[in-house]
């Protein structure tokens, strides 16, 4: 997260929100987007500040226990809610 690339800072949650919802445990660098979906959803625990960080998540990640402790069902389904076309579009409306 700190190679100073402006792909870092501007880095899209996307991948980690799909990530969630189709059921995995993401490890995902600690930057502005990742950390504002991971406190949303609680989960900080899956971000890393440096690549021996991730790597060590990566070797200690288990998926079943992870699963649990991380609360990922529910967390998918949070973000199914937020993230709704129906939520998405009354956001929208809203604002105009």
């Amino acid at each position: 997260p700190y190679d100073h690339h402006i792909n870092t800072y501007i880095k899209s949650p996307n991948k980690l929100i799909t990530s969630i919802v189709r059921g995995l445990i993401p490890i995902a660098s600690d930057t502005e987007n990742y950390r504002e979906i991971a406190e949303y959803l609680d989960i900080t625990g899956i971000l890393a500040n440096s690549p021996k960080e991730m790597t060590q998540k990566i070797q200690q990640l288990n998926y079943e226990e992870d699963f649990k402790k991380y609360k990922m069902k529910l967390c998918a389904e949070r973000l199914m809610m937020k993230f709704s076309p129906i939520n998405v579009s009354n956001i929208f409306l809203s604002r105009i």
